[in-house]
């Protein structure tokens, strides 16, 4: 099966790493290394030694190791949105697609396939402890990366719309899922006594998927009214 390119906005890289398996090479390797060491260890040089290859090649690709984490970022969003929009694509069921989503926003997808060069699981972890250290690289790289959630979240709270037209608040709902979805699985893993979610075998989403569903069915199942 042929990798899936995600379109990361163009402002975010020099060359679009994507496109070359040195590049490819370079992604993967940084998601592992700054789960490692952190954004502020993590150099050039070192990622370069790592994929044998020499700094200025990585600097082929990005300007600095904030752009290349504002990258990541982007491209983690923009590939949940292009999970979500894969598997309900020919599905018009309002509850049948909310289910899908509450699937891919806990891991439980079958799509990795499709970017065999990426490990999801340890991106998301980088996406979770690293990305609020996005304002370091500047306001605007902030924005070109988060933009890509923005999208993300307004798919989220269209479908939520669709299930109820009345609900008041489905881009703060789809906010919250993701939210969630990140935190309990964090919890988890690290501070298990902060949740009852228990996850155990990775490959098992069940547990999280339940809670997410119990969020979201009882609170768009709610009448509410703005104050």
């Amino acid at each position: 099966m042929p990798f899936v390119r995600i379109v990361v906005d163009n402002r975010l890289y020099l060359r679009d790493p994507q496109e070359t398996e040195l590049g490819r090479r370079l992604l993967s390797v940084a998601v592992e290394m700054m789960n490692e060491m952190g954004l502020e260890t993590f150099t050039f040089s070192k990622l370069a030694r790592a994929c044998n290859s020499t700094e200025a090649s990585v600097y082929r690709y990005f300007h600095n190791k904030h752009e290349l984490l504002g990258y990541l970022v982007a491209w983690y969003w923009a590939w949940l949105d292009y999970k979500i929009s894969y598997r309900t694509h020919n599905i018009s069921e309002s509850t049948q697609r909310l289910e899908l989503i509450l699937q891919v926003l806990a891991g439980n997808t079958d799509t990795g396939a499709m970017t065999p060069w990426m490990n999801e699981k340890l991106l998301q972890r980088l996406v979770v402890s690293e990305s609020g250290k996005l304002q370091l690289a500047g306001e605007h790289t902030a924005a070109r990366a988060y933009s890509h959630q923005e999208v993300f979240t307004r798919r989220i709270a269209d479908f939520i719309t669709s299930a109820n037209p009345l609900y008041l608040y489905p881009k703060a709902m789809a906010s919250l899922l993701i939210q969630q979805a990140h935190q309990q699985r964090w919890y988890a893993e690290h501070f298990p006594q902060l949740t009852e979610v228990r996850l155990g075998d990775e490959t098992n989403s069940q547990p999280l998927i339940g809670l997410l569903n119990h969020i979201l069915q009882n609170c768009i199942a709610c009448p509410a009214s703005k104050s």
